[in-house]
């Protein structure tokens, strides 16, 4: 739902790319273990950061895109874990923490590569 999200943001408009970004949170949300509401707030958000940016840089080549999408599994990993500290939840160590950040953002990168590819001729650049 992420790398959708991303998509979205890439190549829809903002007044798009948000309401389907906060749908993908909410689904995320909705079929997570997370406690309800981050994602519902974070994908719209980061579908804002990744529209301005994409306004700055072009995002045209895949290396680019792929770059923005290993930075957004990041961001969210992180966003999860601080929000786990935050509401007093258990943490788990800094090494366990860092394996489950590297192979969830492989693999979601390799995911995105797959989506993107297969949605690319259905897709075009509104902005």
């Amino acid at each position: 739902l992420l790398a959708s999200a991303v998509i979205a943001s890439l190549t829809f408009r903002m007044r798009w790319a948000v309401p389907a970004a906060l749908l993908g949170g909410f689904l995320k949300d909705a079929m997570g273990v997370y406690h309800f509401g981050i994602n519902t707030l974070f994908f719209p958000f980061l579908s804002v950061l990744i529209f301005r940016l994409s306004r700055e840089i072009s995002m045209v080549n895949d290396f680019v895109r792929m770059g923005v999408m290993f930075i957004s599994v990041i961001l969210s990993n992180i966003v999860m874990r601080l929000s786990f500290l935050a509401l007093g939840e258990s943490v788990i160590s800094v090494g366990i923490f860092l394996r489950v950040l590297f192979i969830e953002s492989v693999y979601t990168l390799l995911a995105f590569m797959v989506l993107a590819r297969a949605l690319k001729p259905f897709l075009r650049h509104n902005k």
